[in-house]
């Protein structure tokens, strides 16, 4: 069986130990702020950031460039490696579409050599749990195809949902009226949000306060999760971490989920989503 690495893209918003635990390589998507552009983040908190946002500054993302795919591939492939890449979501950037163009490319320029880009139609912590799920079945001998296959079966059960705090960024992104947002931060209303089959954020209703928008979600999460073996769940926040760890601590009295991995979601999608966005994601029977 050739050898192969496992890469993702800066998307997948896991903690920086288990890139390294797991070996993941990473490519990064661009975002601007202030004026200013940056390769995966900024060079400051992400505490900082979602300040920023909160101030009123203008956050924009961009794909990964080609330059940074080959950087990225490249040294493997000249060392006989091959390439399997898990990428962030067709559903809200052309990143993996651009990855399977530079892909063809560089099959041709290195023969022999196998690069695989797998849309995986998730984000955030969701495309990181996929990614783990990946590592594990790499880790058991599984092949490049095979965990590919692995990841397509996966696809389907794997559960994003969202609560959204802040109106005015979902407006931005045309998620929701600029009218619904002014009447919903009014009122009090917290959108809630999940990730469909084509990779996009869909809203599935709304929730009037904070905890009743969490415990919903939770709800859901308890309709979906019987039969499925969940040893741990990914819970990502937008510098609202008492929120995930309060999701965290429901999910373990109610579902008896021992392990959650807890990180903040990355500029790309925060840039989006605004600040107070808490999202968690596990395997379930549909998305």
């Amino acid at each position: 069986m050739a050898e192969y690495k496992i890469f993702t893209d800066s998307c997948a918003d896991l903690p920086p130990e288990l890139y390294k635990k797991h070996d993941i390589g990473v490519v990064s998507l661009h975002v601007n702020i202030d004026g200013k552009d940056y390769l995966g983040k900024p060079d400051y908190s992400m505490e900082e950031f979602y300040n920023r946002l909160r101030k009123g500054a203008m956050a924009t993302t961009s794909q990964v460039t080609e330059s940074s795919f080959r950087e990225g591939f490249e040294p493997y492939l000249k060392s006989g490696v091959d390439i399997l890449y898990l990428a962030f979501s067709s559903g809200l950037s052309a990143t993996a579409d651009g990855g399977k163009l530079i892909a063809q490319t560089l099959m041709e320029e290195y023969p022999g050599r196998t690069v695989l880009v797998i849309d995986t139609l998730c984000a955030s912590l969701g495309q990181g749990l996929l990614v783990l799920k990946c590592c594990e079945q790499k880790a058991k001998g599984l092949s490049l195809q095979g965990v590919a296959d692995y990841a397509l079966a996966l696809m389907p059960n794997l559960v994003h949902i969202v609560f959204a705090d802040d109106l005015f960024h979902l407006k931005r992104g045309g998620r929701i009226s600029a009218a619904a947002a002014v009447a919903g931060s009014l009122l009090g209303v917290k959108p809630l949000i999940h990730m469909d089959m084509e990779g996009k954020l869909i809203p599935i209703g709304k929730e009037r306060g904070k905890e009743r928008a969490m415990n919903k979600l939770l709800d859901i999460m308890g309709e979906r999760i019987p039969g499925f073996d969940n040893p741990y769940i990914t819970i990502c926040h937008a510098d609202a971490f008492t929120d995930a760890q309060y999701i965290a601590k429901e999910a373990k009295r109610r579902f008896n989920i021992k392990t959650s991995i807890i990180y903040s979601i990355g500029p790309v999608i925060g840039a989006h989503t605004g600040p107070g966005t808490v999202a968690f994601f596990f395997l379930g029977d549909h998305r």
